[in-house]
């Protein structure tokens, strides 16, 4: 039997209620890096780390630096995450588990 190539898909649900645009980061599968737009969010920053990221429309941003943030989730616990690009120009966090 062949099995069938299954596609991965990301889900997201937006409630303007909740939004909480301080700590908005999505999950993504397909992003091949963890990247955050905000300075203040890292917990350490080797800003000598420089390059760029291209998305999948072929737009880039430029990488400002590298190191470890330190996120909060809704239950008020908090996870320090590794290996982070400093991207200032992205609004939200992309957390990479693909």
């Amino acid at each position: 039997m062949i099995e069938k190539e299954k596609k991965a898909i990301l889900l997201l649900v937006y409630n303007e209620r909740m939004q909480d645009k301080e700590n908005m980061s999505y999950l993504d599968n397909r992003a091949s890096s963890h990247m955050c737009g905000d300075k203040d969010k890292f917990i350490e920053l080797d800003e000598a780390i420089r390059g760029n990221v291209i998305f999948t429309d072929h737009s880039k941003v430029v990488i400002k630096g590298k190191c470890i943030i330190l996120i909060k989730f809704k239950n008020k616990s908090h996870q320090f995450i590794g290996d982070v690009y400093y991207i200032p120009t992205i609004k939200s966090n992309i957390l990479s588990f693909g």
